[in-house]
């Protein structure tokens, strides 16, 4: 199925399922804070439906240095020449993502729901030599995540709860470089690279919510 017809279904899935609103005890908006590292927004729809948008953001760097040493024998001595180049790589990655929280009951305190959910990523990479300021490496990498996961929620007061939930997943990525041109002898080259990955995997989170109201 393609990776956005799940996603409409994920969508789908939330509306249908939103019931007229009742208050809960602990409120009905939050701020969610989780690890894998995220933030979000918990909306209480129903009494026993809601859903929890969320952004993400990565930034790193990084500096790899390579030396090339020669040396050349010649009767009249040994030559050495040294050449040394440093390359500096900026990482950038943003996601955004929905779920939804179905809770299949609840005892005071202590609930448990299911969370199917679909996430969003872009990553760029870029890479400049020697101060240079052209990049001598751009790749920009997309990622789709559909999964569903099985948690538990407790609220340790009115307006703050603890949450963890674990599950399964399927990502469908992608990472692209832009063409780059070489020179050559008889002129010069182009390439580009272009490369598709797909897989499962277990999904577990934690995290925290503070409610509003």
């Amino acid at each position: 199925m393609p990776i956005r017809s799940v996603a409409w279904s994920v969508g789908v899935l939330t509306i249908l399922l939103a019931a007229p609103a009742n208050a809960q005890e602990h409120g009905q908006v939050g701020l969610s804070m989780g690890y894998p590292a995220s933030v979000g927004i918990v909306w209480q729809i129903a009494d026993r439906f809601a859903v929890r948008p969320e952004v993400s953001l990565v930034q790193s760097s990084g500096v790899s240095r390579s030396t090339l040493t020669v040396s050349i024998t010649t009767p009249f001595g040994t030559q050495t020449q040294t050449a040394s180049t440093q390359v500096t790589t900026d990482t950038t990655t943003m996601g955004t993502g929905i779920s939804g929280l179905i809770y299949l009951w609840k005892r005071e305190a202590l609930s448990a729901f299911v969370s199917p959910r679909y996430a969003f990523t872009r990553g760029t990479n870029t890479g400049t030599s020697n101060g240079a300021t052209s990049p001598v490496g751009d790749i920009t990498t997309r990622n789709h995540f559909i999964s569903g996961s099985f948690g538990a929620q407790y609220a340790l007061g009115r307006r703050f709860s603890v949450f963890g939930e674990i599950g399964l997943g399927y990502n469908h990525g992608s990472a692209s470089s832009p063409p780059s041109s070489t020179p050559s002898p008889i002129g010069s080259t182009t390439s580009s690279s272009e490369s598709n990955n797909h897989g499962v995997s277990t999904r577990s989170g934690v995290g925290v919510v503070f409610y509003f109201n």
